[in-house]
């Protein structure tokens, strides 16, 4: 079973997730982001962090 996700449902909305690089903090972001809220993630390393931005951003 597949949700609808409506594009603006986030709209203007500021979200903070800690743990955000994985597992359920990572579709939590993404959810966040497909419902266009502006959000902010964080993970324990730099490393983490650099892939996290690959993943939801990529170049």
């Amino acid at each position: 079973m597949t949700a609808r996700i409506d594009p603006a449902e986030f709209e203007g909305q500021r979200v903070l997730i800690t743990a955000g690089t994985k597992g359920a903090g990572r579709a939590t972001v993404q959810r966040f982001l497909a419902g266009c809220a502006r959000v902010i993630t964080a993970a324990r390393s730099s490393r983490m962090n650099c892939r996290a931005l690959n993943l939801f951003w990529p170049i």
